[in-house]
């Protein structure tokens, strides 16, 4: 399937940016539980997976603070030497920013610098780091009260 039929697949089943995540082949169940987490984004209210339960193939690097009730559900990679970890927390699209504000702080507190942050509000806020890894971390609706944080570390 080329991207532009993808994207027009995306517009037409009123799926967001963030469906269009996979650069490379992973498991069916992996696939599965990153294309719904990728999903978020202000849309209409929606059970959450089961999936969210699980544990990841591959521990985050210790140096990575994650805000207080997040779960480490999902990782990708690494892609050279980029890895993506999914996490999910308590929350609502009204609490984006403040949960990138949180999950950035924790960051922060662990020794990372500050770079950028921005949001787009209904649909993902994001905070970008450095220290021992380039970290971004993006924040979007996942399913009915719960945000999807998405660590990505170079």
């Amino acid at each position: 399937m080329r991207a532009t039929d993808i994207v027009s697949e995306a517009n037409r089943l009123k799926v967001g940016h963030h469906a269009l995540i996979f650069v490379r082949p992973v498991s069916l169940a992996a696939a599965a539980a990153v294309l719904v987490a990728g999903c978020g984004g202000g849309g209409s209210a929606r059970a959450c997976p089961p999936a969210l339960s699980d544990e990841p193939k591959r521990t985050p690097p210790a140096e990575l603070a994650f805000p207080a009730g997040a779960h480490v559900y999902v990782s990708e990679g690494p892609f050279g030497k980029t890895e993506r970890f999914y996490a999910v927390v308590d929350g609502v699209v009204d609490d984006l920013v403040t949960m990138r504000d949180t999950a950035t702080q924790e960051l922060l507190d662990a020794g990372f610098k500050l770079l950028t942050k921005d949001a787009e509000p209904p649909i993902e806020a994001e905070g970008h780091v450095q220290g021992k890894y380039l970290v971004s971390v993006q924040v979007t609706e996942l399913c009915d009260g719960k945000l999807r944080l998405r660590y990505t570390v170079s």
